[in-house]
């Protein structure tokens, strides 16, 4: 369920329609007050109900076996302990399941009853994938239930509380030698060795993105232009150069003042790609396992992947995010399947060719919403405006640059001064 965002993308079916069945609506109904990090998940269920529903039918019998033998077993441990209220709990024990059990019978009957209807009336094929998602999901929360409180035996017996199917598979897997010896492996050996391993890859993501900070805020990697080539900003002025996405540090030759109020604008025709992922200036979230994996080298953690980013001056660290001003149109970032099929030479690690993406570009454009941010800073220090995009670094001999030159992408940029210039 956790890694549906991430390979939804190879799943057999995606649906884009309009309507959107129960489960969907309810979901819906409570976007406002979810976290934003839930949203993959949320568009996952959106594109692909049928896998979502799957997944969710097996956690939900995980969870409902395990609440019912939860149950058993206290209501033993409880007789033990308390024998003297053993009369009074017996009853109770066995009453508690028929208020569950009458519960599910009458959400059932509503999910037939409307799963009956949307058949007859016609409704679109998600709405009724999902209501027969929601009439699985109940049938089997009945079916969990009944079974879990089956006594194993009908034979009289002494115990106040018949042992029971679930119980009985509970005794089973305690006492099987392989199930037994794996967790031995998996907790004493395995686990350790993964957690050591995880520990010393956060250990060095951390040392890399502290070097790299440590080395660019000296100005290794932002290289200014010459000072006749400087413009001092005081009016609306574009650069004379175009912004490029595969550059980790751009020197638009544009002079900032320290105290003054901009506004920076980044206009694109709409050719941003990371490898052979067509993107844009909003950037996208990690939806892919080497994005998801490359995170902790990412310039800036919390912010997308290919967020534009301005900096002041050669060195120091006086960075910062170029969000924008108006909320950008929903767009979903696609891949170029032009690529995959009719070449090799374009993966991960290649920059795609000019041919490939203009396909690419045609077969999903970018909204216009999508092509220009305006952004607004106040500088805190004086000096040359560079740019670069949010990307992974690596800080080994000639590789700095190894996850940045897969980009493809171009945009003009032009700075405008908000007000007056403070007094000296």
């Amino acid at each position: 369920m956790a890694n549906i965002p991430f390979v939804g993308s190879y799943l057999g079916t995606k649906w884009e329609h309009q309507s959107y069945g129960p489960i969907t609506s309810i979901i819906n109904m409570f976007s406002a007050v979810l976290p934003t990090y839930v949203t993959p998940w949320k568009k996952a269920l959106e594109s692909h109900p049928l896998e979502f529903g799957i997944m969710a039918l097996a956690i939900m019998a995980s969870l409902s076996m395990e609440a019912a033998l939860r149950l058993q077993i206290r209501a033993r441990a409880r007789l033990v302990w308390h024998k003297f209220s053993q009369p009074e709990y017996v009853h109770q024990y066995k009453e508690e399941p028929k208020g569950k059990y009458n519960i599910v019978l009458f959400m059932l009957a509503t999910a037939i009853a409307f799963l009956t209807l949307t058949c007859m009336c016609g409704a679109s094929f998600s709405i009724k994938t999902e209501s027969s998602i929601l009439v699985a999901m109940l049938f089997l929360l009945l079916g969990i239930h009944s079974l879990a409180h089956r006594p194993i035996s009908q034979s009289k017996t002494t115990a106040a509380i018949q042992s029971t199917f679930m119980l009985s598979v509970a005794r089973l897997l305690r006492s099987n030698w392989l199930l037994r010896n794996i967790y031995k492996w998996s907790f004493q050996r395995i686990v350790p060795i993964l957690f050591a391993l995880l520990f010393l890859i956060v250990i060095w993501s951390i040392g890399n993105r502290f070097l790299f900070d440590m080395v660019n805020a000296g100005g290794q990697f932002c290289k200014g232009s010459h000072p006749s080539d400087m413009i001092k900003v005081s009016k609306s002025t574009t650069s004379n150069g175009i912004f490029h996405t595969d550059q980790i540090c751009w020197a638009s030759g544009l002079l900032l003042e320290k105290g003054r109020h901009y506004r920076i604008t980044l206009t694109t025709p709409g050719d941003w790609f990371d490898g052979t992922s067509h993107t844009d200036i909003a950037g996208f979230p990690a939806y892919r396992y080497s994005h998801l994996l490359a995170t902790p080298l990412k310039r800036w953690w919390r912010e997308n992947w290919f967020k534009p980013i301005a900096r002041i001056g050669v060195v120091g660290n006086d960075e910062y995010v170029l969000d924008s001003k108006d909320e950008f149109e929903t767009y979903s970032h696609f891949s170029c399947p032009v690529e995959t099929k009719q070449t090799k030479q374009c993966n991960m690690y290649n920059k795609i060719s000019s041919d490939l993406a203009a396909k690419c570009m045609a077969l999903y454009p970018i909204p216009d919403n999508r092509k220009v941010v305006v952004s607004e800073i106040k500088a805190r220090t004086t000096g040359e405006l560079f740019l670069y995009v949010n990307d992974a670094v690596l800080m080994l001999p000639e590789s700095t640059r190894f996850f940045s030159n897969n980009n493809r992408g171009t945009a003009k940029v032009t700075v405008e001064p908000m007000f007056a210039p403070p007094p000296h």
